[in-house]
């Protein structure tokens, strides 16, 4: 079974200070869970930040770290507009060091 949704409704009863009448209120939402063990893909990249720096962090579908996977990233810089690709690998804990990124506006 997987759980695909939560719904949460919320109903309030509020005195009107001003017509001194009770007002019904009823608000109702339903939030839906990504599922990826209903898709093909085998992982998924986490973009984090540690301190002040960036990582990239490949997880299998069951949370499991993907080591040695390639991984291709691209940047654009903020000041000079330029726009860069680097082919990168995950290391024995599944991340990718990116450091600060500073002045980079696009990843």
């Amino acid at each position: 079974m997987n759980l695909e949704s939560i719904s949460a409704s919320l109903t309030a009863e509020v005195q009107n200070v001003t017509t001194k009448k009770i007002e019904k209120f009823n608000s109702s939402h339903t939030f839906q869970i990504f599922n990826q063990s209903r898709t093909s893909q085998m992982s998924d990249a986490y973009l984090r930040k540690v301190d002040s720096e960036y990582h990239v962090l490949l997880l299998g579908k069951n949370g499991e770290t993907v080591d040695g996977q390639k991984v291709s990233v691209q940047i654009k810089h903020r000041i000079c507009g330029l726009k860069g690709g680097f082919e990168l690998v995950t290391d024995q804990k599944g991340e990718i060091h990116l450091g600060k990124l500073e002045d980079v506006i696009e990843l």
